[in-house]
């Protein structure tokens, strides 16, 4: 009796699993649902998904895991088997913090913190430049002197109101909205450049004749040199 029990304990469990296993492989999924931090998936992602249909459980699985682990815009992914038999897909999609745009062409490109391309748009509100260059394709990195570029940008407009930003060949070149023009390097200490930057447009605000600064007299400022030049 106490074998019985025993051999009871193991085989009902075993059993039990077996049949549950063999429902979710037997049944076939006719839904996939996907949904990110921003709410439905972007449509390069949705895209990835839109061919699986009709399969079991470890079919979908595996087809999830081959369309996303790849998947450049992708971070991170769950899903899960959701009644009525529909497979649900969590992800978090990498967040856009850059833009350039091409200077005779009407699309921009979006860029994560880390230089890579997410994304084309026909305009976008981030932070960025313009350049006579065909622009990258999403899923490529930028070049280091772009990215280096796009940080000095995003945090200038951090320090004060940008009207347009180009990156030149060997520079980068912003307008302020006040109509000074600020010159950047497209290499070095980055946050010594914009302290450098927070300290001139400061000092320029002031209207002291001590300075011997002021707005009206100063239209660009050249921090390309060890020495800032104004002109």
């Amino acid at each position: 009796m106490r074998k019985i029990k025993v051999i009871a304990r193991i085989f009902i469990p075993v059993f039990v699993l077996s049949i549950f296993l063999y429902f979710i492989n037997s049944i076939k999924i006719p839904e996939i649902s996907c949904h990110s931090q921003y709410g439905d998936c972007s449509t390069y992602v949705k895209e990835r998904l839109g061919g699986i249909k009709n399969c079991n459980y470890f079919s979908c699985k595996n087809y999830i895991d081959s369309a996303l682990s790849d998947a450049w815009i992708v971070d991170e992914y769950t899903y899960r088997l959701k009644l009525p038999l529909k497979m649900e897909v969590n992800l978090i999609e990498k967040k856009p913090r850059f833009s350039i745009k091409n200077e005779s062409g009407n699309h921009a490109v979006q860029i994560d913190s880390k230089g890579l391309v997410l994304d084309v748009r026909e305009a976008s509100s981030l932070p960025g430049f313009s350049f006579n260059e065909i622009l990258p394709k999403p899923g490529e990195n930028i070049s280091g002197k772009n990215l280096f570029a796009l940080e000095l940008v995003y945090g200038a407009s951090k320090i004060q109101e940008i009207d347009h930003a180009k990156r030149e060949v060997n520079h980068l070149s912003i307008d302020m909205k006040d109509g000074l023009r600020i010159l950047f390097p497209l290499e070095g200490d980055r946050d010594f450049i914009l302290g450098s930057l927070a300290l001139i447009l400061n000092e320029l605000k002031k209207s002291n004749s001590d300075t011997r600064i002021g707005e009206g007299q100063i239209k660009i400022v050249d921090l390309r040199f060890k020495n800032p030049v104004l002109k």
